[in-house]
């Protein structure tokens, strides 16, 4: 994905990336769930935020999320096979 630039949420981003793939290739459930939770919460923040609310958008994350949702929703049992 690519940085927007601010630091803070650059990390967030990445922590959140990283944990989602680790949650994937160990095709952990409640990892899983958890970290659904964890990037729901995170695009709400950056969409509440006035000055934030454009970054998915200006940088591409809201199709790498949308893909990494998809992927977690198969993996806890709630996507399409």
């Amino acid at each position: 994905m690519k940085s927007c630039q601010i630091p803070k949420i650059d990390k967030a981003n990445k922590v959140l990336v990283k944990e989602a793939k680790l949650a994937i290739s160990k095709n952990d459930k409640e990892h899983s769930k958890l970290v659904l939770t964890k990037i729901r919460e995170f695009r709400m923040q950056l969409a509440y935020n006035k000055a934030t609310e454009s970054l998915e958008t200006n940088f591409g994350w809201t199709l790498e999320y949308d893909k990494i949702n998809a992927t977690l929703q198969k993996v806890i049992g709630l996507g399409n096979s």
